[in-house]
């Protein structure tokens, strides 16, 4: 059953790393053990090692295996910053909350999430947008790059605001009528791209879209 983050919503956290981002999952768990108000945690294993696992598990996580093996990052500035973990959440099974809150690795939380999780279950999804605040499409920048991505994402609305993919709270049914569809287009797209199929969209443009 899911556990309350207060006495009037329910949510499940989840989590990506690989063994580079470690350290950053660390002081995330550690943060959730002061301010996760005993939310079960979800950790998707992109590429952890044994006692890395075991610390997941030692601390009161669940661990899913996803398979980023067809994932690759395109462009080579993006290694330094990033690897295939943030594609994690693509394979993501959702979890059985009302709300799945979603935080990157290198994330600490220093305060209750309720309120996250109530703007979710009021509004569908709930996330941060970018400073300043920007469209999708000043966000992906320019008009051809703004078609290719329709072709992965076709109910993309370019005018929306841009958030943050790092941290967001979504609710069950949103997540299935409106996020599911575009996780599939971008897991499609990645598939062609590891297969020799050449695209000009940014990675990062790519988790954003998420």
């Amino acid at each position: 059953m899911p556990e309350r983050t207060s006495d009037a919503v329910a949510c499940g956290i989840i989590t990506k790393a690989d063994r580079a981002f470690f350290p950053g999952l660390k002081a995330l768990v550690r943060s959730l053990s002061v301010h996760g108000a005993g939310a079960p945690v979800t950790v998707l294993d992109c590429g952890l090692t044994t006692a890395q696992r075991e610390f997941c598990f030692a601390n009161g996580c669940s661990v899913e295996t996803v398979d980023l093996r067809h994932f690759r990052l395109e462009y080579p500035g993006n290694q330094a910053k990033f690897s295939t973990a943030v594609y994690g959440f693509v394979h993501a099974a959702l979890l059985p909350y009302p709300v799945t809150v979603h935080l990157d690795a290198d994330t600490i939380v220093l305060g209750p999430l309720d309120e996250l999780v109530q703007a979710a279950l009021d509004h569908g999804l709930a996330a941060v947008p970018g400073y300043p605040p920007q469209s999708l499409s000043a966000q992906i920048g320019g008009e051809s790059l703004l078609q290719e991505v329709r072709h992965i994402v076709p109910h993309l609305e370019p005018r929306a605001t841009a958030f943050n993919a790092g941290v967001f709270a979504v609710r069950r049914d949103y997540y299935r009528n409106r996020l599911e569809i575009g996780t599939h287009h971008i897991d499609e797209y990645l598939r062609r791209r590891a297969a020799g199929v050449s695209f000009a969209v940014h990675d990062h443009d790519l988790i954003h879209l998420q």
